[in-house]
């Protein structure tokens, strides 16, 4: 386990379950050093876990994960140090928010279409924040008694291939972009990302790039030339040979690395704290974000 993670989701993403303040204290204990808040399209989870770092050996970079395109293909911007108090936050997530929940008939019914049995009222019921996200969709496909015995849904059952991380690894499979349930809901794109990022004082990075950019590792020439400034090198879905890929790229195209698990809780119930491969290269990363960073958050 490495004692920075810089790739972490609480219970204010639309698919994490741990509070900010358990997160943090927990960290605390496994001798996580530093850490980075990275909520899906939000930043709420950002002051809660500050507060409870208070008075621990830890370090809380504020930060988030916001979902964009660029040049047609999804992609996932963080950004570091950010101004987690500015208002333009709370006006993006709530834009973000609305979008979203308009989409849950499409979702829902868009599931329901491949031959899936889900339970659209009680999905709505216990929607976070009103939003029916690809997980909360996979939990029912996977919960449901009618889909018990579809040979589809084998990989994901225990002893399949796919169980470690059951309602990601169906997610990735049916509702992700290119796949059969994937219900376009008009991310920003990766300029308007880029501009909330750095005019609240942060330092973007491209999150896993083995995953949002397979097939398509070419584009990460542009997206570094729109201003993106670091590569996550090391995160919970790349193996050693494809952490070694985007060290190359990185230092190709004149970015910093980072490391980050993508902890989400029991979404991704095999993601650690501190789990994602990068021992060893924690200074090297943590220079990098310094020599990125405005002066007032160095």
């Amino acid at each position: 386990m490495s004692p920075l993670d810089l790739h972490i989701h609480t219970s204010h993403s639309h698919d994490g379950d741990v509070d900010p303040a358990v997160i943090v204290r927990q960290a605390a204990r496994t001798g996580i050093t530093h850490l980075a808040i990275t909520d899906h399209n939000r930043v709420g989870g950002v002051g809660p876990a500050l507060d409870a770092s208070i008075g621990l050996d830890i370090e809380v970079i504020p930060g988030i994960e916001i979902d964009c395109s660029h040049d047609g293909v999804n992609i996932h911007l963080l950004g570091y140090h950010i101004d987690h108090r500015d208002d333009r936050y709370g006006r993006f997530w709530e834009d973000a928010r609305i979008r979203k929940t308009k989409l849950n008939a499409r979702r829902m019914e868009t599931m329901q279409k491949l031959g899936f049995s889900i339970d659209p009222d009680l999905l709505l019921a216990t929607a976070k924040d009103g939003v029916v996200s690809n997980v909360s969709l996979a939990e029912s496909v996977l919960s449901h008694p009618d889909n018990r015995d579809n040979p589809a849904l084998a990989p994901y059952r225990p002893g399949g291939k796919k169980s470690a991380n059951p309602l990601i690894g169906f997610c990735w499979d049916y509702t992700v972009q290119g796949k059969p349930a994937y219900v376009d809901d008009g991310n920003p794109t990766l300029a308007d990302a880029l501009d909330l990022i750095t005019a609240t004082g942060g330092v973007p990075v491209l999150a896993h790039p083995g995953s949002s950019l397979a097939g398509k590792e070419h584009l990460v020439s542009s997206i570094l030339a729109a201003g993106v400034l670091g590569v996550e090198a090391f995160c919970g879905y790349h193996d050693a040979e494809a952490a070694r890929y985007w060290i190359g790229e990185a230092e190709r195209l004149g970015a910093f690395i980072t490391c980050g698990s993508d902890f989400h809780g029991s979404a991704k119930p095999a993601i650690t704290l501190g789990g994602h491969g990068g021992d060893g290269y924690e200074e090297r990363v943590l220079n990098g974000l310094r020599e990125a960073a405005p002066a007032s958050a160095r």
